[in-house]
């Protein structure tokens, strides 16, 4: 019985003049790589159900596996690059739709930039994180994982 996440007219996500850039030079290889994310504004609002799913997962289309790759039109290839982030600000929000309690990140000038797969990544940011009733306020500025 989920009725209070039900009644809510909220998008679960949605972002305010965002953006990506695509590098030219592989392009015109037939390759795409995203140079960069932006936006001004990101709100997330993501409902768990109380199985541990998320809810948005029930609206999306099932489909079967398949075992054949999936191919970009004209021949076209994604890099492997994986872009540097900039958003001015932000709130991602946990929603258990039990008890309607809501968990929440927020913060502003977020950038993630040198980001190689499995070996680091840097992360710039001014944040608040309330978790129950209590608030946690953070600056974390250029740290590698």
């Amino acid at each position: 019985d989920e009725p209070h996440y039900y009644l809510r007219s909220i998008p679960f996500f949605k972002a305010e003049n965002a953006g990506a850039r695509i590098a030219l030079l592989p392009f015109l290889a037939r390759k795409i790589q995203i140079d960069s994310v932006f936006a001004k504004n990101i709100d997330g609002e993501f409902g768990i159900k109380q199985d541990g799913n998320f809810l948005a997962l029930d609206y999306l289309p099932k489909t079967e596996a398949s075992s054949e790759p999936f191919e970009l039109p004209l021949g076209l290839k994604l890099s492997n690059h994986l872009p540097n982030v900039n958003v001015k600000n932000y709130k991602l929000s946990l929603l258990d739709i039990q008890t309607d309690k809501s968990y929440y990140i927020e913060g502003s000038d977020l950038k993630v930039s040198d980001f190689i797969l499995d070996k680091k990544v840097k992360f710039k940011t001014k944040i608040a994180v309330k978790i129950y009733s209590y608030y946690f306020y953070a600056q974390l500025i250029q740290h590698s994982y």
